[in-house]
């Protein structure tokens, strides 16, 4: 069998259990009634702490004015109206206590309000606050809105990383105005990542397998907030106040729980040869002589099976025995052409055919099971079937490539403590929008039992990196990887989406770059400021760059750029602060020149 697609052989079954199978309605709210169902929903009244936190200039009441069921429909309708000692009302409601939930299909039918300084938003907060208040504990954006984007949705995470607020998120944009007509945002959820989709187009995935911190915040229950707003730092404070009344009008709200047919996770001989193990992504129920609806190949050859069990305690798990050993030299493909498996949820397990098992039997070569980026911005991670043996290999018998090109790799190692993984080093970093491929030449590398890996070409390596930038180059402002008490709100500047705002004294920002030559350089703020201006510091590590002041520009969204002085900057990878030593000003976006 070619070694590529031994592999994507292999890719196949690991990918398996992704694809989503059948799911359950567990919990709704179809809104027919007449008045909202307190069984399931609280209202949420007043501001808030600070607007809720986001700046609204709005109160939420429980009145029929603002939250009402009607013609099956939530309507929340926002008003401009004195009321509380706010300008204008709105609705907000949760099902804190009442309801939350850990994975799932989450799906809502939803209209949105329009105008300008009007949002929406549909999305949940921790129920228990396990790690602590916001972003601490994580908050998940299903669906979030500015009303004068008629075509926009976006969905975000928020959590917290570095000691700093975090949000990961992305927009889709869509031909249907979302203003005028009922539009599905769907949020599939489980203990590896959750997914977003907005009327079946996805545009978002989050990835939660690994800790944040230590921490798994969305590995925890969260309850529902369906709220409308005003004014808030992210739809802005000028408000279309012409377009009031609006309405945010739901559908439905429903949850739903996965279960799959089972799904063939994994397949592997035992050192012996004698066995084969099957690992699936449910439990099975034990029925006898299911065995024979598999079917086992040497190449052409049919082995024969003559017994199997369930693994001791790992109902997951079959156990196939074989009548004669398998060699070193043995290739194996699996076949099911049965129906009499089933899950213990009463699931059959689907047809397959020609599915690739590792040979781990004594000898055997072993087998590249994954390629990950590592933990840094130079190294690649190969994990094995079996454990090697012997000296480290050469780092000219790896190819590593990132968008067609090569990156010369520096040195290999096997891990010490972990022996299946070879780590490659490379010359040059890798970033987060690199397409990333590896190959091996080699003939030397051995398994602690004397299998010899084969070589293997232009095998994926999958990308996790983080965000980072290249010196000289610009930055957006909001594109850090660390933050403390700023918030991204819409700017009107040339170009310019997003900026930060609200900085005050001390608060700052974090973000990876990459200098590709020592050097001097300046940067450039793009900023603004109504009266009091700022003072910006550039840290990297403990050492201070450079201080820059920052004068008024008469208003919020009047941008001047402001260059700094010049400054050494040394070659390799950085982390930097930006620092408002004096705060009162907003950002846009950083530039890097090269002197």
């Amino acid at each position: 069998m070619n070694m590529k697609n031994l592999f994507v052989s292999l890719l196949v079954v690991l990918c398996f259990p992704a694809i989503a199978q059948n799911w359950e309605l567990v919990w709704y709210d179809e809104f027919n009634g007449s008045k909202l169902d307190m069984g399931k929903w609280n209202y949420e009244t007043g501001n808030g702490e600070g607007g809720w936190g986001t700046g609204q200039l709005d109160y939420c009441t429980s009145r029929k004015e603002n939250v009402d069921v009607r013609n099956g429909k939530l309507v929340i309708t926002l008003r401009e109206e004195d009321y509380g000692g706010f300008n204008y009302t709105s609705g907000r409601i949760n099902s804190r206590d009442k309801y939350f939930v850990k994975y799932g299909k989450i799906e809502a039918r939803i209209k949105v309000p329009a105008g300008r300084g009007i949002g929406s938003a549909f999305w949940m907060l921790p129920q228990f606050e396990k790690y602590g208040w916001w972003p601490r504990s994580g908050e998940i954006d299903i669906m979030e809105t500015n009303g004068h984007e008629h075509h926009i949705n976006y969905g975000t995470v928020h959590y917290m990383q570095w000691d700093g607020h975090q949000y990961k998120g992305n927009e889709v944009k869509t031909e249907g105005d979302l203003t005028t007509g009922m539009h599905d945002y769907t949020f599939i959820w489980d203990e590896n990542s959750m997914k977003w989709y907005l009327d079946g187009k996805f545009y978002n995935e989050f990835f939660i397998k690994e800790p944040i911190d230590g921490r798994k915040p969305f590995n925890e229950e969260f309850f529902f907030i369906i709220s409308g707003g005003i004014g808030s730092n992210f739809s802005g404070k000028v408000i279309d106040d012409k377009l009031l009344p609006q309405t945010y009008e739901v559908d439905y709200v429903r949850v739903y729980k996965e279960f799959d047919s089972p799904v063939l996770t994994f397949a592997k001989t035992s050192g012996s040869g004698r066995e084969i193990e099957l690992s699936f992504s449910e439990e099975l129920k034990w029925l006898e002589k299911f065995f024979k609806d598999f079917e086992i190949k040497d190449q052409a050859q049919i082995l024969t099976v003559t017994n199997a069990s369930m693994k001791y305690r790992d109902n997951h798990t079959l156990v196939l025995q074989l009548t004669n050993p398998v060699t070193k030299k043995s290739e194996l493909t699996l076949s099911y052409k049965g129906d009499t498996i089933k899950s213990i949820r009463n699931q059959a397990l689907k047809k397959f055919n020609n599915v690739f098992i590792i040979n781990n039997s004594e000898g055997a070569s072993p087998v590249l099971t994954n390629a990950i980026t590592g933990k840094d911005s130079y190294s690649v991670e190969l994990n094995m079937s079996k454990a090697l043996a012997g000296e480290n290999p050469k780092p000219e018998d790896f190819i590593l490539k990132a968008n067609g090109q090569e990156n010369k790799i520096n040195s290999a190692e096997i891990n010490k403590s972990m022996p299946g993984m070879i780590i490659l080093h490379a010359s040059q970093p890798l970033f987060q929008s690199d397409t990333i491929i590896v190959s091996y030449r080699g003939t030397g590398l051995e398994s602690f039992d004397k299998g010899t890996l084969k070589p293997f070409a232009d095998v994926a390596v999958s990308n996790s990196l983080s965000k980072k930038f290249v010196v000289p180059g610009k930055i957006e402002a909001e594109d850090y990887i660390a933050e403390l008490g700023v918030m991204a709100e819409l700017c009107k500047d040339e170009g310019g989406e997003k900026n930060l705002g609200y900085i005050e004294d001390n608060d700052w920002m974090e973000y990876e770059i990459y200098v590709k030559k020592a050097g001097k350089y300046r940067i450039e703020y793009r900023a603004s400021s109504e009266s009091a201006g700022g003072v910006i510091s550039l840290k990297t590590g403990n050492l201070m760059l450079i201080r820059t002041i920052l004068k008024p520009t008469s208003s919020w969204q009047t941008w001047t750029t402001i260059s700094s002085d010049a400054f050494e900057l040394a070659s390799g990878m950085h982390r930097i602060r930006i620092t408002a030593e004096k705060g009162g000003f907003n950002l846009n976006w950083l530039n890097f020149i090269e002197e």
